[in-house]
């Protein structure tokens, strides 16, 4: 009967052993579950992290476009400030075009006095040759005096003459003057359209330019996405790391599980068979 009596002990000895092998499996169990739903999360995070890659490859893409742009705007800014010093010249030769052309009609009408200037001076020799023969025929006084009075006439026509041949000259400047000026303005004409051009490309470049910015701007914001995307691929990791270790224990805790209905059955029907051996006994 002792004997007996140890072998049950024995026995319920094995049946609790199993028994806190069942506890420790059910334990697993639920930490299994508990570690799933990190690991779902860590799968979402990871899925995540693989967009916003894609949003960090699109934003390097973006920032080195930006780059690109920033430079055509450094070159259209460049272009736009000679467009303002071409745009000065362009002005300086539409008033220096506007001068040519006032200087052109005082060249016209220097040619018309330079023209008179030497219709006066034929006069001048006509009354020249009056008031010579006037003094030639001193005797003819009636003939003298009608050839002395056109030769007062014609003095008067050589003043004149004289007046004109100076302002000739005078006109004669302002003509060399005004094709200087006219030369210049189609130099300055040149430069006009040169301006033009640049202002034209300016403005093209100055498109670019806000382009560029709004990459730029973007390029920082997918640059926030990078950052924020290598925190959760990060996190992936950790819970990954955090997936591993529950699918241990989830297979653990099957294993126990599995130990311990194998030998609940054994351990039932043995104690069973020792109870009723027992009351047999007794």
């Amino acid at each position: 009967l002792p004997l007996l009596y140890l072998s049950f002990l024995s026995f319920n000895s094995l049946s609790f052993s199993f028994l806190f092998h069942f506890i420790l499996s059910f334990i697993l169990f639920f930490l299994s579950f508990y570690f799933l739903v990190p690991f779902i999360f860590s799968f979402i995070l990871f899925s995540l992290s693989f967009f916003f890659l894609f949003h960090f490859i699109f934003s390097f893409i973006l920032f080195s476009l930006s780059f690109s742009c920033l430079l055509h705007y450094n070159l259209s800014f460049i272009l736009f400030s000679f467009s303002f010093y071409f745009l000065f010249h362009f002005i300086l030769s539409f008033i220096l075009f506007s001068l040519s052309f006032y200087c052109l009609i005082h060249f016209f009408f220097s040619f018309v006095l330079f023209s008179l200037s030497f219709y006066s001076l034929f006069h001048f020799l006509v009354s020249f040759i009056i008031i010579s023969l006037s003094f030639y025929f001193p005797f003819h006084f009636i003939f003298s005096f009608i050839l002395f009075c056109l030769s007062f006439y014609s003095l008067f026509h050589f003043i004149v003459s004289f007046i004109l041949f100076s302002h000739s000259f005078y006109f004669l400047i302002h003509f060399i003057f005004l094709f200087i000026l006219f030369s210049l303005s189609f130099y300055f004409v040149f430069h006009f359209i040169l301006s033009f051009i640049l202002l034209s490309h300016s403005f093209y470049f100055l498109s670019h330019f806000i382009f560029s910015f709004i990459l730029f701007s973007q390029s920082f914001y997918f640059l926030i996405h990078f950052i924020f995307s290598f925190i959760l691929f990060c996190l992936s990791f950790y819970f990954l790391f955090h997936f591993i270790f529950s699918f241990i224990l989830f297979c653990l805790s099957f294993y126990f599980l599995f130990h311990f209905l194998s030998r609940l059955h054994i351990i039932f029907n043995l104690n069973i068979y020792f109870c009723f051996f027992s009351f047999l006994l007794l």
